[in-house]
C-alpha cells in the first residue's frame, strides 16, 4: 500500500470510531473522559 492509500484511509475514518478507541485506551491506563476531551480540545 502506498503512502496516498495510507492516508485516504486514515482521513476515511470517522472521528467517533477514533474518539471511542482513545477512551478504551485512556480509560485502561486509569485516566478519564474529561482528561482525553481537555487534550483534543
Amino acid at each position: 500500500m502506498d503512502e496516498q492509500a495510507k492516508l485516504e484511509r486514515v482521513y476515511g475514518y470517522p472521528f467517533g470510531d477514533i474518539y471511542r478507541n482513545y477512551l478504551a485506551k485512556v480509560e485502561r491506563k486509569g485516566h478519564t473522559r474529561e482528561e482525553l476531551d481537555d487534550v483534543l480540545g
